[in-house]
């Protein structure tokens, strides 16, 4: 979803660079190393084109409901930038935290970007889950939440995340024990990244019960949507910091790429 793509990229780019802080520490280039070429590999040949894919074949559910193939074409274009330059961003941030000894909070960069993301999922989980199409929402047609899970949006993501995730799961598994990596180090990182998530976590929830939830600002908004807040920054947990239990613990090597 165009909403929460600008986030996804700056995360995925700020977590690329944060799996890779001796490598990136060895480089000389900001840019010339294979850490970004991979970044920026990954997100203008996978990333971005599955964006245009969902924008102009699922454009209702791509735009949470907002727009159809009829919007002008500079939406699309910038669609497009956005999922590359922003994940370039996040690299270029965490990179710096990175060469300015501060590999923590290039991981904190990633985790804020993924709560973020699962934010606007979890809170309009309503338009996210929704298996009809642009016509059946505007007349407010209703279908149960799990059809979602047998219409063509859920079967493209499927069929999305065999190219999307694996990419991913490289970085962050891979890249940290290139040059060594030590059993407290790899574990210090698993343990900021789940704390960091646990603190937006609290934030989000605090930020929605005293401001939407208790003026019901945006109109209908219960405790059903805080739900759903805290059990996507559940899943999102575990999706991003699990696959880090896999990191392989090696002994130092001083390499200069």
């Amino acid at each position: 979803m165009i909403q929460v793509d600008v986030f996804w990229s700056f995360a995925m780019g700020a977590q690329f660079a944060a799996s890779a802080p001796k490598g990136i520490k060895y480089s000389n280039s900001m840019f010339v190393n294979k850490y970004f070429v991979f970044t920026v590999c990954f997100l203008s040949m996978i990333f971005a084109p599955s964006g245009i894919y969902l924008l102009w074949q699922h454009c209702g559910w791509e735009t949470m409901w907002h727009y159809s193939k009829d919007m002008h074409g500079i939406w699309p274009c910038l669609f497009a930038h956005t999922n590359i330059s922003l994940g370039v961003l996040g690299y270029v941030l965490a990179y710096k935290c990175i060469k300015g000894n501060q590999e923590l909070l290039a991981h904190t960069l990633w985790v804020g970007a993924y709560t973020c993301m699962f934010a606007i999922l979890s809170f309009g989980y309503d338009r996210f889950l929704y298996a009809g199409d642009a016509n059946d929402w505007q007349n407010n047609v209703s279908y149960p939440l799990v059809d979602f899970f047998q219409s063509q949006v859920f079967y493209t993501l499927l069929v999305m995340s065999v190219f999307v995730l694996p990419p991913i799961y490289y970085a962050i598994t891979i890249w940290p024990s290139e040059f060594g990596i030590s059993s407290e180090s790899k574990w210090q990182t698993i343990n900021h990244a789940v704390y960091s998530f646990a603190k937006f976590t609290a934030l989000g929830s605090a930020i929605y019960l005293g401001v939407f939830y208790s003026d019901n600002a945006l109109g209908t908004w219960g405790l059903d949507r805080l739900v759903a807040f805290l059990v996507g920054q559940l899943a999102i947990t575990f999706l991003t910091v699990a696959p880090m239990v896999l990191i392989k613990v090696t002994k130092q090597r001083k390499k200069v790429q």
